[in-house]
């Protein structure tokens, strides 16, 4: 941990014989402030200010390749990995501590890689290590649906009241159930050679969903039906609209 406002360290905690990629998550649980830890051998909370430790539970990723930050489904922290990894904790409410639910379950958990998974109530939607785009229901690990697109997407998936937003590397923006997975509208955008804009999620507010699209148009949709309602370029050469 460093200070802000001078660089300083403050302190230094722990390493794993792997190299790990995923960025620490601070949670409220058990009545503390928590720093969560995917680590290539274990899955870590730590207090943010002290590094004392809280917890810590065993996970083995697979070639040391852990991605994703953990994500918290009301009572529950999950994390994943390649290779089928997956792990559920349940999370005290009096104390800082975890007990163990389930792991790798490779039938039914999502396994992401590269893409971080999203929450929306008590469902995780994200994509599997295999490709398609999945919804898992917690705490049971069941999985709800799953689709494949055809296409890989852009970027991490937005969902928000019931539904799933997703952009496609050829610019096709959905509008998914988050119950089952299926179509409700779709958006068909232009191919383009060159990128302004990498990885953005669809943002959503009110009745709007908002697309960024690889040529630097950002498009502002109704959620209800997908009709356009304004659009703007971040570039300053348009050659032209991302909407067909």
């Amino acid at each position: 941990a460093l200070d802000k406002m001078t660089g300083a360290e403050i302190w230094r905690y722990g390493t794993s014989k792997e190299q790990g990629y995923s960025p620490p998550t601070i949670i409220e649980a058990g009545g503390v402030r928590q720093l969560i830890l995917l680590r290539p051998d274990a899955v870590t909370s730590i207090d943010p200010d002290t590094a004392k430790e809280y917890w810590s539970v065993p996970y083995e990723a697979t070639s040391g390749s852990i991605i994703m930050s953990p994500v918290v489904v009301g009572e529950y922290l999950y994390a994943a990995g390649y290779s089928s990894k997956s792990l559920l904790l349940k999370l005290h409410a009096d104390k800082p501590a975890v007990d163990e639910v389930w792991r790798d379950q490779a039938r039914s958990a999502i396994s992401p890689v590269n893409v971080q998974p999203i929450v929306d109530g008590n469902t995780i939607f994200g994509l599997d290590q295999k490709g398609p785009l999945a919804a898992l229901e917690i705490p049971s690990g069941k999985r709800l649906w799953e689709k494949n697109l055809g296409l890989p997407i852009r970027a991490s998936p937005t969902a928000a009241g019931g539904k799933v937003f997703v952009v496609t590397i050829d610019g096709r923006f959905y509008c998914l159930s988050g119950l089952d997975g299926s179509e409700v509208w779709s958006v068909r955008g232009l191919p383009q050679t060159a990128s302004l804009i990498l990885n953005v999620s669809p943002a959503v507010e009110g009745d709007l969903v908002v697309v960024p699209y690889p040529s630097g148009d950002v498009v502002a949709l109704k959620i209800s039906d997908g009709t356009p309602v304004w659009s703007e370029n971040l570039s300053r050469t348009r050659s032209s609209s991302q909407l067909a």
